[in-house]
């Protein structure tokens, strides 16, 4: 890190290592986290924890560019920031409102919901076991695709398939379990 000199009255001292990058980088992490937040007290929080993991990351690892290191974690810490305090804000607003409007899920219809809920994990279950003992590949596409929401690609790589070849049985897996299925679905979502 190269050394920057400071004068300071009559004596000139030299500042290196983090006190130099803090000096020289600390109103450009500040504008970054500014132009997320718009909040002033937030920003310098941010900058503090920028500065903070750079510290720490400084110590142990090798940052080659150090302007970029820190843009680039001011941007993701004041994103990171951001969401979260949306999230806040979001969670305030129904707790407030619910307040507001004295608004609780009637007991009847939490009661119903989960007679719902029950009847279509049952539903579910009969399903993958009877997709299980007709054809394996299709349960386990079934499995990826729906139960653990994997990626359609990741599925093709998983199984040795191509990407159409899945797509294509998934909409069968579809057509199949609508014509074999209908009914329980339509009694369930009435």
């Amino acid at each position: 890190m190269r050394d920057k000199e400071i004068n300071s009255g009559n004596r000139v001292r030299k500042k290196n290592g983090f006190d130099a990058v803090y000096e020289e980088y600390h109103k450009m992490v500040f504008r970054i986290a500014y132009h997320y937040t718009c909040n002033r007290e937030e920003a310098e929080d941010i900058s503090q924890v920028v500065f903070g993991r750079y510290y720490i990351f400084s110590e142990t690892g090798r940052v080659t560019n150090v302007r970029s290191w820190l843009a680039t974690t001011a941007r993701n810490v004041a994103v990171n920031h951001v969401k979260h305090i949306s999230y806040e804000r979001l969670l305030w607003a129904k707790e407030t409102m619910e307040d507001y409007l004295g608004y609780e899920e009637d007991p009847e219809e939490q009661f119903f919901g989960t007679l719902r809920e029950k009847d279509e994990i049952e539903c579910a279950c009969r399903i993958l076991a009877a997709l299980k003992t007709k054809k394996r590949k299709w349960y386990n596409l079934a499995v990826y695709a729906y139960c653990n929401e994997m990626p359609r690609q990741e599925i093709a790589d998983r199984m040795g398939m191509s990407l159409d070849a899945v797509m294509s049985t998934l909409t069968r897996i579809k057509d199949w379990i609508r014509k074999n299925y209908k009914d329980e679905f339509d009694h369930i979502n009435t």
